[in-house]
């Protein structure tokens, strides 16, 4: 399992933000890695602001950057070990300022509250991206969850990529105490690809048999770990995966949800968005998204 060695965090002031923040710091701690804020000044917004105060923009973009600077001494001040974290802004558009400063800082995982000012259960517009956009990790943080995870829900569908899914769910489980739950939601083949009913009930019978075996056999590089967290092994059948994983996560306490954003999709999920972006968007609780290396 690799360590995270390089954080960004997005700041946008609320309290979401905040959440996102005190996750970022208990993960860099853990992992003994560098941290950076960023909050981004969208030009348009500022080049309004600037409109409405009729000053030059090119004259005082250093004010506005000034004041920004000092909303975030404010807004860290309860926040423990926030004010020593290095502080940037990025006259940039809100995405162009994250994926670029995750490239700057060579940063392993990007940390941002699910939404900023909306009030919204849904993830917001800029989360989303980021996760499709962001080469790192993402983190994606609900307000109601600055703390530790209590239960870690890696979803997997045997493809390369959710192996990576595991091997960071598992370092969260275990940064965190918290309790693992490993989740294979799937649809029979010849449903999904339309092609009718297998060649026999048996076929069938031994389809299902099979997927806990896989996926207990899917965790063997690491066993070790496996012994001290004593995961919880589901799969669920079930024609929308995001819908399943939802449900799934619905009565658990402070869980998050860990998945590859590529792995093996249906020609209905390349047509339609992929599992993980449902995911993202639907379940209620922070995601922590993976890409492929």
């Amino acid at each position: 399992m690799d360590r995270i060695r390089s954080i960004v965090v997005g700041v946008d002031f609320t309290p979401c933000s905040k959440s996102a923040l005190r996750q970022a710091l208990r993960i860099a701690d853990w992992n003994r890695g560098k941290l950076v804020a960023v909050h981004a000044l969208d030009p348009l917004v500022a080049a309004e602001l600037e409109l409405v105060l009729q000053e030059s923009s090119r004259a005082n973009a250093q004010p506005l950057v000034d004041g920004v600077t000092a909303e975030w001494e404010e807004f860290t001040k309860d926040v423990r070990g926030a004010p020593s974290t290095p502080f940037f802004v990025d006259v940039d558009n809100p995405l162009a300022s994250m994926t670029k400063r995750v490239d700057l800082h060579h940063a392993d995982l990007l940390v941002l509250g699910t939404h900023g000012q909306s009030s919204s259960r849904s993830t917001g517009a800029l989360a989303s991206a980021c996760v499709r956009r962001a080469a790192s990790k993402v983190l994606l943080v609900r307000e109601d969850q600055p703390q530790a995870f209590k239960n870690v829900v890696v979803c997997v569908d045997f493809s390369d990529n959710s192996r990576l899914a595991l091997s960071q769910g598992i370092r969260v489980a275990l940064q965190d105490e918290a309790f693992l739950h490993l989740i294979h939601v799937f649809e029979m083949p010849w449903k999904s690809l339309r092609r009718g009913p297998p060649p026999s009930p048996e076929i069938e019978s031994h389809y299902r048999q099979a997927l806990p075996i896989r996926l207990r056999d899917f965790t063997a590089p690491h066993t070790h770990e496996m012994g001290y967290l004593e995961p919880e092994y589901a799969v669920i059948e079930s024609p929308s995966r995001g819908d399943a994983i939802t449900q799934y996560v619905q009565p658990l306490a402070s869980p998050l949800v860990v998945l590859g954003t590529r792995g093996h999709t249906s020609m209905h999920d390349l047509l339609v968005g992929s599992t993980a972006e449902r995911v993202v968007s639907n379940v209620p609780c922070s995601i922590l998204a993976i890409r492929p290396d």
